[in-house]
């Protein structure tokens, strides 16, 4: 049995996709990170591996909505964004924050809707993007 991997949030100040990983060029990233701290406070999500925090995704406590990605695929499935999605919703309530919403969730990533809605998110409608894609929206009541 592995033992569980410790997560914490902290504010973001770097780029989440880990070393040797760049699935974006610099300017997205800017750009990607530069809105997600205009709609909210962003966190990198960090695990525990030999005695040191490691960067491995992040997520955006905001109202508007809550992205979350695990960038390094070995740590996906693992239970990790859970943990940080907990931890965004202890402090929403903390806050006093009625709900949380997330703004759309592609059908095309199942991995996603159970993390959500395995923590209690309903759907709250469905919406195609710009390129054809279709999505669900999410709710949570606090």
């Amino acid at each position: 049995m592995t033992e569980p991997l410790s997560v914490r949030l902290r504010p973001a100040h770097y780029f989440s996709e880990g070393q040797g990983v760049a699935p974006y060029n610099l300017e997205t990233i800017r750009n990607m990170y530069h809105y997600l701290h205009s709609i909210g406070t962003l966190y990198m999500i960090e695990i525990m591996e030999n005695g040191q925090w490691h960067p491995i995704g992040d997520v955006t406590f905001s109202q508007e909505t809550l992205p979350i990605v695990i960038g390094e695929k070995r740590y996906r499935s693992r239970g990790i964004g859970k943990q940080a999605l907990r931890q965004i919703i202890d402090m929403a309530q903390a806050d006093g924050w009625v709900q949380l919403k997330v703004k759309q969730i592609f059908d095309y990533n199942e991995r996603s809707q159970r993390l959500f809605t395995g923590l209690g998110f309903r759907a709250t409608g469905r919406g195609t993007d710009e390129h054809g894609n279709s999505y669900t929206s999410y709710i949570l009541t606090l």
